[in-house]
């Protein structure tokens, strides 16, 4: 959940631009076998009990019981009144809006490196191997799900507040990634993939302008990827189990739409500003500016410190309710 698959579509078009460079249904078959492969491990996933998770239902679990609460037409009313997923779906429909964009990040790439006198062919293996290796920051996600879990215990606003932290700090860095002057490449013009691919890896260690922009991009991707794992905690833990599965669905759906609209109107300002500002410029001047829309992105955690407490608050409540009630009932039977 959260905002990774947005990127994570960024990251996708820049794994076939690379893999089909050479051969174009080279990426398919890459995609079918991880398909077949991932299909295949679900024979071995276990199907988790509803609530066995919740620590304020282990009692109920202890005592041979399950938690059989399920969602009723009534409760749809309950979940909108929850002020905190008003919060998170405003957050979740601005954060889609600017990195929605982040799928045109491969051609920005491309034209940057076209812009040093690489052929079309060169450019397309190179730009997309930037990005792939620009991206590796959002691996900072796994550190920053547990640092939430950290923060959140000695504070009940700390997830609120890391999330904020992380994806309004990633907004300056985008926009500088976007921007930084890239100098002295040397590329072997008629290369393999693998020559590209290793002539981009020591670029890193022999090019100070590549090396500078790497870091800029690792900690913008840093930096964004403490907002996907606290906001997948957040919208669970202000939910009660039977609610969590419809209100996925309805930021899902939030998400897509924001998602369409964002590439969309990405394609047109681009278009627009292609008019005024040759490529790799029209490219970094449209993403800089649909970056700033994670800064509203930010705030909306700002605005949802006060009611996530509170809503975390209720929910552990009725389920320490619901399985003293139930654990009382088993033990009169």
């Amino acid at each position: 959940m959260g905002h990774f698959p947005i990127t994570g579509a960024a990251l996708g078009a820049a794994l076939a631009g690379t893999l089909g460079a050479g051969d174009w249904r080279r990426p398919f078959w890459v995609i079918a076998g991880l398909g077949f492969l991932f299909a295949f491990l679900y024979i071995f996933a276990d199907e988790p009990r509803r609530g066995q998770a919740e620590p304020d239902l282990k009692p109920l679990f202890a005592a041979g019981g399950s938690y059989d609460y399920q969602i009723n037409r009534a409760d749809i009313r309950h979940i909108f009144a929850r002020r905190s997923n008003i919060w998170l779906s405003l957050q979740l429909m601005f954060a889609t809006l600017s990195f929605g964009s982040t799928i045109w990040v491969p051609r920005w790439a491309i034209a940057r490196v076209q812009a040093l006198g690489y052929s079309l062919e060169v450019s397309t293996v190179v730009g997309n191997l930037f990005v792939i290796l620009f991206s590796t920051g959002i691996l900072f996600g796994i550190f920053a799900g547990y640092l939430g879990d950290r923060w959140q215990k000695n504070d009940p606003q700390g997830r609120t507040k890391l999330a904020m932290i992380g994806i309004i700090g990633s907004v300056p860095f985008f926009i500088l990634t976007f921007f930084m002057p890239i100098r002295g490449v040397t590329l072997p013009p008629d290369g393999t993939v693998m020559q590209l691919s290793w002539s981009v890896l020591m670029l890193l260690f022999t090019n100070a302008s590549v090396l500078a922009l790497f870091l800029v991009a690792f900690i913008a991707m840093a930096l964004l990827a403490v907002d996907g794992p606290n906001w997948a905690a957040l919208i669970t833990d202000v939910n009660l189990p039977e609610h969590r599965g419809t209100v996925l669905g309805i930021t899902r759906v939030v998400r897509a739409v924001g998602e369409a609209v964002s590439i969309g109107l990405t394609g047109l300002v681009l278009a627009a500003l292609t008019q005024h500002f040759p490529p790799p410029n029209n490219y970094g001047l449209g993403l800089a500016i649909f970056q700033l829309l994670a800064i509203p992105a930010g705030l909306c955690y700002y605005g949802a410190r006060k009611s996530v407490p509170a809503d975390i608050q209720a929910v552990r409540q009725t389920l320490q309710e619901r399985a003293a009630t139930a654990v009382h009932i088993e033990s009169t039977t």
